[in-house]
């Protein structure tokens, strides 16, 4: 009896040396790897925080339920906690997922991943989540100093990144009544931390308007946008081309008219495609009905020779048209005196003055003839 009694206090000593202590598996268990996507938060995002735990001992160790402890009023979870794990086999790894949002202020928080054990114990550990509302930054590197209508200028819009993650899907619009904008949507990419972009845009105005260029980001799954408005307001081309007329000169030959005089370019602009009409109730007429002089530098000049025939006298308009760089087509009228009428026939007779001076002189010369004669 006593011999039994002894072999069954051994036995019992063996297994219990046999089983670990309580808990002892449960301390193989250890979180591996953490990433939260995005890395940093701008307040109000949602982000994905996925762990992954693994056990790195012998034995199975028996999980109850899995989830996330937040931050009250500042890191959310937003899904519930994974309430069946079951047993974790000996070296082997499992993945959890947990969505959360930020509201909180600007600041670093600890919210907690929290692993209970089906026999006994928990595993409790902070996990970092960095809240940065810094936005990216849009201005304006390159603009005109003012605006002029149906004239194409150059805007260049500076794009930068000074978040510490990268963003994704940047891109950059623009838009407005009454102004044409090319390329209207510009898409960025990616931009990685202290990344700057320049977009060149091509903006012509017709109107007093303003122009609003739209960035558009994602922050993970988060899109923000970010806004920044150019005031257009129309003025006076101080730049381009101004044609003026000069030392003309209306003469009638054969029935018609004849113009001659100057061209001259008083603009900072060069003046391309210049040509010279007539308009109003005159009929250009050959040899010369419009005159062609091609491009004007500023501060050059070029004569014309115009044809015409009108019912004068009166006034006519001068047409002189020019294109710009951008194509654009400017028409300026300016007026001519008509101070005599062109006859019918041929032209080619004296000037009544001119004739009445050379009868006057037909007159004296036969006077001194007869009077050479009589003393004679």
């Amino acid at each position: 009896m006593r011999t039994c009694l002894v072999l069954g206090v051994v036995a019992l000593a063996l297994i219990l040396l046999a089983v670990p202590p309580a808990g002892a598996a449960a301390a193989d268990v250890t979180v591996t790897a953490t990433s939260l996507s995005p890395p940093v938060l701008i307040q109000g995002d949602t982000a994905t925080l996925t762990l992954i735990l693994t056990n790195g001992g012998s034995d199975a160790v028996g999980i109850r339920r899995v989830y996330l402890l937040g931050v009250p009023q500042k890191v959310i979870p937003l899904n519930d906690p994974y309430q069946t794990v079951g047993d974790m086999g000996a070296g082997t790894s499992r993945t959890f997922t947990f969505l959360l949002r930020a509201d909180g202020p600007d600041t670093t928080y600890y919210p907690s991943f929290v692993v209970d054990y089906r026999d006994e114990g928990s595993l409790n550990l902070p996990v970092p989540v960095q809240v940065n509302s810094r936005e990216l930054s849009l201005s304006l590197q390159v603009q005109p100093d003012t605006f002029a209508r149906d004239r194409q200028e150059l805007v260049v819009v500076r794009v930068g990144n000074p978040r510490t993650n990268t963003v994704n899907g940047v891109t950059l619009s623009a838009e407005g009544d009454g102004v044409d904008v090319i390329p209207a949507t510009y898409f960025i990419g990616d931009m990685a931390p202290d990344g700057v972009a320049t977009v060149s845009l091509n903006v012509t105005p017709y109107r007093d308007t303003n122009l609003t260029f739209r960035l558009k980001y994602a922050n993970g799954v988060n899109l923000h946008t970010r806004e920044l408005v150019l005031p257009i307001r129309i003025q006076d081309d101080r730049m381009k081309a101004d044609l003026v007329a000069s030392n003309m000169v209306v003469q009638t030959v054969e029935g018609r008219y004849q113009l001659t005089g100057d061209v001259s370019n008083a603009g900072l602009e060069a003046a391309n495609a210049v040509t010279v009409t007539v308009g109003g109730n005159a009929t250009p007429v050959d040899p010369y009905r419009f005159y062609v002089i091609g491009s004007l530098e500023p501060d050059d000049f070029a004569s014309f020779e115009l044809s015409f025939t009108a019912e004068g006298p009166g006034e006519i308009p001068l047409i002189l048209q020019f294109k710009d760089s951008d194509g654009r087509v400017t028409t300026t009228a300016i007026p001519v005196r008509l101070d005599t009428t062109a006859g019918t026939g041929s032209d080619t007779g004296w000037p009544p003055a001119l004739v009445a001076v050379a009868l006057l002189a037909v007159v004296v010369v036969a006077g001194v003839v007869v009077y050479s004669w009589k003393k004679r």
